[in-house]
């Protein structure tokens, strides 16, 4: 609760010097909760993710679109087991990008899903000293291992916090700190 606090104050603190960025806040209300039922559908989805970054999206190779979509269907309904496997199956295909994917999957599900960004993990390595998370990462692979790590803290974070966090709240924190966590 004590981290919690102080990401709290830090993220007041930054808040009031942060330019809020009109496009992310009116594109989120359109984007949030997407239904994917086609393989098109998720296509948009990814352009959807990326309009959010700086770099313009590469599909690389292809994806077992009726395995990939159960796991997307079960995630929408909070059911996160499939995490890994999905994440092993997306990311490669999404500009091999932990980043991207979680992007995908938040606007897919954001109730159950985090993003993952530089500035959320500038923060975090800074303020999250007993969560700790590999600072770099040498594969694909421990990228998604370190993103499910993240998760999980995340997750065990809201349970100790008795309700006053949520994911999309949390993250927002990490996001808006940016790393600027001297008080």
């Amino acid at each position: 609760m004590e981290g919690y606090i102080k990401l709290v104050a830090l993220h007041e603190r930054n808040n009031q010097t942060t330019r809020k960025d009109v496009w992310f806040s009116e594109s989120e209300k359109i984007f949030i909760n997407q239904s994917v039922e086609t393989k098109e559908d998720f296509i948009k989805l990814i352009a959807f993710a990326y309009s959010w970054m700086p770099t313009i999206p590469r599909l690389l190779g292809d994806i077992d679109w009726n395995q990939v979509h159960s796991m997307l269907v079960k995630m929408q309904s909070g059911d996160i087991s499939d995490r890994e496997p999905l994440l092993s199956m997306i990311v490669p295909y999404i500009n091999n990008s932990v980043v991207g994917a979680s992007k995908v999957l938040y606007f897919m599900a954001p109730q159950y899903v985090p993003i993952i960004d530089s500035r959320v993990l500038n923060t975090w390595f800074k303020l999250m000293q007993p969560y700790k998370l590999r600072k770099t990462t040498n594969s694909v692979h421990q990228d998604i291992e370190r993103y499910i790590q993240y998760w999980d803290y995340l997750l065990e974070w809201i349970e100790n916090t008795n309700g006053h966090a949520s994911l999309r709240k949390l993250e927002g924190m990490l996001y808006g700190v940016n790393g600027n966590v001297s008080i």
